[in-house]
C-alpha cells in the first residue's frame, strides 16, 4: 500500500482506482503460491485513499504538477508589505512587450530574415512604481532589458516627466518625483550589476533583491504588468501572443501598424491619462492620480535630488586633462575656484567628469572624494542639451567654411533653434529614447566640432568690429616680431 500510495504523487497522475487495482494484482501474486495461513488480506480501497490523503496536500500537489505551481497555489496570503507614505516603497522590474514593433524604416521589415524578425519584433518594458499610490514613475521601451534602461528609469523616478507627458498628448501631469525610501527589484542582470548598484547607492540606498521565482513577492509591479498587456497591448494590431497555439490564425505580420516611437507614445498616454486616472481595485476605487495627491497632502515628500547631485550619479562619464583655460568638453570650457586651485596644486592631470545631456552650462568634477560643479565660461548654455548643441556646430560648420569665426550672436541664435527642436524631438522619443553614451561624445568631438571656430568674448570698445580670427591666439615671437620695449604686451598684429 505505501509503494503505491506514493506513486500518487507523482508526474504521471495517476488515479487511486488505478493504483488500488495495481494494489490488488500485486497483493494476489503475492498469494498465489502461498498456503491460505500465508495469505495478505489486500487493503480496500479506502484504506488506500486515507494513506494517500495522509501525505499532505502540498506533497501531493507538488509530485503531480510540480514544485513551482506548489509554491503559487499554497502560498500564505497576508495582507503583503504595509506601505502607507508615498515613495515609501519603489517596485522596479521588466516585462517583455507582446507586440511586433517595427524598429526600421517602413518597408524594410520584408528583406529581414526570419532570425532577424523573430530578435526584433518584441520589445522590453522597464518601469517602476509607486506601491502605496500605484503611480507609474518612471518607464523606458527598449529592444533588449540593458542596463542603461534600468538607469532611465531610475533617473525618471527622481526627476519631472512631465515633457513626456505633454508630448505624448496626455491631459494629466507626469510630475511624481522624490527621493525614495526603499527599491525592491527581481534578480535580472540589468539591475544586479555594479553600475546600477552604486547609481542607487549614490542616492542614498541598498537595492533590496528579494528571492527569485515569487512574483507575489512584487505583488504590486506584476499586477500592473498584467493590467498593461490586457487594457492596453492587447488591444493594438500586430500583437504577437505567447506562442503559436495562442496565435491561431491570426495574421500577426500583415496586421502590424505600430513603430516604437509611435508605442512610447500609446504607453506613455496610457500610463499617465488611462492608468493614473482609473479606479484602481487595490485603492478600494481610488485612481492612482487622487491617491498620490491625497498621500502627499497627508505625508509630504522627501526633496528630489538637486541638478548637479542628478548629473553626478546620472552624468555621462568622461575622462578630461585639467589645463590653464579649465576643462574642455564638446569645444566648451569649464571652471571653477576648487578647479583652478586644484591646477595650481597638480598642473595638467586627468580628471574625472560627469556631463548632463540635458544641461550643457554646467558639468560635474570630481576633486578627490566629492563632485564640484564647473560651469562654462560662456553665457547662453543653460538648458541646452547635448543633441542641440551637436545640431548647433553641425550647422554652423555647414554653413560656413572650415575656421571661420562666427559671431557669438549668431551662435546663440543657432542655439536657441536647435534647443528647441531638439527637446521637441526628445519629449516626442520619450520612454523610448536612451540616454547618450561617453563614445557618443567621442564621436561628436571628433567628426561634429572640429568644423568651427567659437567667437571669443568682445571687449566692450570692441562691439561692431569684425572679429580678428587670430586675435587671443598663440603670441607670435621671433626676430621678426620683437617686443615693443616698455608695453609689456607679448600681443602683435599679423597682417593676413
Amino acid at each position: 500500500m505505501v509503494l503505491h500510495g506514493n506513486r500518487y504523487a507523482t508526474a504521471e497522475r495517476p488515479r487511486i482506482a488505478d493504483l488500488y487495482r495495481d494494489l490488488a494484482a500485486d497483493i494476489d501474486g503475492y498469494n498465489l503460491d502461498r498456503p491460505k495461513s500465508e495469505k495478505v488480506t489486500c487493503p480496500s480501497r479506502k484504506a488506500l485513499g486515507l494513506y494517500i490523503a495522509g501525505l499532505g496536500k502540498f506533497h501531493v500537489y507538488a509530485g503531480r504538477y510540480g514544485i513551482e505551481k506548489a509554491k503559487r497555489r499554497f502560498a500564505v496570503i497576508t495582507s503583503g508589505v504595509t506601505v502607507v507614505r508615498p515613495y515609501e516603497r519603489l517596485e522596479m522590474d521588466s516585462w517583455l512587450v507582446d507586440l511586433q514593433s517595427l524598429l526600421t524604416a517602413r518597408g524594410l521589415w520584408d528583406r529581414l530574415s526570419n532570425k532577424v524578425r523573430r530578435e526584433i519584433g518584441r520589445m522590453h518594458f522597464c518601469s517602476a512604481i509607486d506601491v502605496a499610490s500605484k503611480v507609474i514613475v518612471g518607464a523606458c521601451l527598449s529592444e533588449t532589458p540593458s542596463v542603461a534602461a534600468a538607469l532611465a528609469v531610475l533617473r525618471m523616478a527622481v526627476t519631472d516627466k512631465r515633457a513626456f507627458a505633454h508630448a505624448s498628448g496626455a491631459t494629466l501631469p507626469w510630475d511624481h518625483h522624490a527621493s525614495f525610501e526603499s527599491l525592491n527589484l527581481d534578480g535580472g542582470p540589468q539591475f544586479n550589476n555594479f553600475e546600477f548598484i552604486n547609481a542607487v547607492a549614490l542616492l542614498g540606498h541598498s537595492p533590496d533583491f528579494p528571492s527569485g521565482g515569487v512574483p507575489s513577492l512584487r505583488g504590486t509591479k506584476e499586477s500592473f504588468y498584467h493590467t498593461l498587456s490586457t487594457q492596453s497591448v492587447a488591444r493594438l494590431p500586430g500583437k504577437t501572443f505567447h506562442n503559436v497555439v495562442a496565435l491561431g490564425e491570426y495574421d500577426k505580420e500583415g496586421r502590424t501598424c505600430i513603430e516604437t516611437p509611435e508605442l512610447a507614445a500609446l504607453l506613455t498616454r496610457w500610463i499617465v491619462d488611462a492608468y493614473h486616472g482609473s479606479p484602481h481595485d487595490g485603492l478600494a476605487g481610488e485612481t492612482p492620480h487622487d491617491a498620490w495627491n491625497r498621500l502627499t497632502r497627508m505625508y509630504g515628500l522627501q526633496p528630489a535630488p538637486d541638478r548637479n547631485k542628478v548629473r553626478s550619479i546620472f552624468g555621462i562619464p568622461l575622462s578630461r586633462k585639467l589645463g590653464n583655460g579649465g576643462i574642455r568638453v564638446m569645444g566648451l570650457w569649464y571652471w571653477c575656484e576648487p578647479l583652478k586651485d586644484h591646477f595650481l596644486d597638480h598642473g595638467f592631470v586627468d580628471m574625472e567628469v560627469k556631463l548632463d545631456p540635458e544641461d550643457m552650462a554646467e558639468i560635474s568634477v570630481r576633486i578627490g572624494n566629492a563632485w564640484h560643479v564647473a560651469s562654462c565660461t560662456r553665457e547662453g548654455f543653460e538648458d541646452v542639451t547635448m543633441e542641440a548643441w551637436i545640431r548647433t556646430s553641425r550647422d554652423l560648420a555647414s554653413k560656413h567654411a572650415a575656421g571661420a569665426v562666427i559671431t557669438e550672436g549668431v551662435v546663440h541664435a543657432a542655439i536657441r533653434a536647435a534647443n528647441l527642436l531638439t527637446k521637441q524631438a526628445m519629449a516626442r522619443a520619450g520612454i523610448s529614447a536612451l540616454p547618450p553614451t561617453a563614445e557618443d561624445v567621442l564621436i561628436a568631438e571628433r567628426e561634429v566640432m572640429l568644423g568651427w571656430t567659437m567667437p571669443d568674448k568682445a571687449a566692450p570698445g570692441d562691439v561692431g568690429k569684425r572679429p580678428d580670427p587670430l586675435d587671443g591666439g598663440i603670441p607670435v615671437t621671433g626676430p621678426d616680431h620683437l617686443p615693443s620695449l616698455g608695453t609689456g604686451s607679448s600681443k602683435f598684429t599679423v597682417e593676413r
